[in-house]
């Protein structure tokens, strides 16, 4: 098999999973309370988070393992970095989840207002764009320009250090303290 049509291959897989997630009826959108169906629901920072990373790293794995065994290599293990990455966005959609769910029957809730497109969506609040939900997109992005970086350069899964961990790990708990917050009457 041609490396280069690998690379192809395995990058228009992990956009073609990530556009048919992101277009399903409401798989990385919010809850919205009210009977109004033509209201579009926005979309939610944490379920976009840990559909990226499982695109990301689930992609990663498949071209790393189908590099090797184009050498006669099929071991392949994933590690700590790619637990810690799934942990870390699982983790923040739980806790996210439970706080929509507590203010749920809150009508004055931002989010049943509807879409205002998928950007605007995951770095709102109530008072529009925040500096929180910023900064979890900002560090986001740059974690996964790294780890698709070290895929492609090195053929390896990489290990992240503690402190990009860290940077990450606080980003998106600071996401959901303000969280905590948003929507209060």
């Amino acid at each position: 098999m041609n490396k280069e049509f690998l690379d192809f291959g395995i990058i228009v897989f992990g956009c073609l999973a990530f556009f048919l997630m992101l277009y399903s009826k409401d798989l990385l959108r919010d809850e919205i309370t009210g009977d109004d169906k033509t209201i579009k629901k926005p979309y939610s920072l944490a379920r976009v988070q840990v559909a990226l990373w499982t695109i990301i790293i689930g992609c990663s794995y498949l071209y790393i393992y189908f590099c090797n065994s184009l050498c006669g290599e099929n071991l392949l293990i994933l590690n700590k970095t790619a637990l810690a990455l799934l942990g870390i966005s699982i983790g923040t959609a739980v806790v996210a989840k439970n706080i929509d769910t507590t203010q749920l029957n809150n009508p004055n809730r931002h989010q049943n207002g509807g879409s205002g497109g998928f950007f605007l969506d995951i770095l709102s609040d109530e008072n529009g764009i925040s500096v929180h939900r910023f900064q979890a997109v900002l560090f986001t992005v740059i974690a996964v320009v790294i780890y698709i970086n070290k895929v492609y350069c090195m053929g390896v899964l990489p290990e992240f250090d503690n402190t990009l961990l860290g940077i990450l790990t606080a980003s998106y708990s600071g996401y959901l303290g303000i969280k905590l917050n948003e929507n209060k009457s």
